[in-house]
């Protein structure tokens, strides 16, 4: 494969134009192989799915968590990214710029609060979360390195906190990632739910 990671983990996926919040692990791949064997690690069945010119597997597994090995630091990245039409226009650790470069450690202008930052981004004036994980099962590590993404507000909360822990430690730490479900209600009572993603660091390797 060309790609840096075998595959990917979803927590949700878009049918008929909508999103979809899943309960368990949804992975795609490329490659038959690691299919198979997460398929008979983490249950589900192979689907293909094509996307553009190729064509992907995709598993929605029986869990809603996995044990994971980390690497160390840089398998993890945060940042807070608004994207355009014409590209990325604003890139920062909420702090100061990352990018451009002549902007690069100059003060961001982002407000510090959570509620500021997402009443921003609701109104297209501020940058969301991206946070990405690379990392790989304990069940399998021959795999490889499997990526995820997240946006989420509430996954962005703590992950300073995960950075710091994991560079504070001295080398791969093991995590469980999982899907936890989230129960609300409307303001007319009706009982709404959604899974958010976390990751809890567990011991060193």
């Amino acid at each position: 494969m060309t790609e840096r990671f075998v595959g990917r983990f979803r927590g949700g996926r878009v049918e008929g134009n909508r999103p979809e919040s899943l309960p368990n692990w949804l992975i795609s791949t490329s490659d038959s192989d690691v299919a198979a064997e997460v398929t008979q690690l983490l249950g589900g069945h192979p689907e293909g799915r094509q996307i553009g010119s190729r064509t992907h597997l995709e598993i929605e597994t029986k869990v809603n968590e996995v044990e994971i090995v980390i690497s160390g630091p840089s398998a993890l990245t945060v940042d807070m990214r608004l994207w355009h039409r014409r590209g990325l226009v604003h890139h920062c650790d909420g702090a100061a710029h990352l990018t451009p470069e002549s902007a690069r450690g100059k003060p961001c202008g982002c407000p510090q609060s959570i509620t500021e930052r997402k009443a921003a981004a609701k109104a297209f004036q501020g940058p969301q979360p991206h946070i990405a994980l690379t990392f790989s099962l304990t069940g399998a590590p021959h795999l490889g390195p499997f990526l995820f993404h997240s946006m989420s507000w509430e996954l962005a909360e703590g992950i300073q906190q995960t950075k710091q822990a994991l560079m504070e430690s001295n080398g791969p730490a093991i995590a469980a990632l999982r899907l936890e479900r989230v129960e609300l209600k409307t303001r007319r009572g009706a009982a709404v739910f959604y899974h958010k993603p976390a990751i809890e660091l567990q011991k060193p390797k």
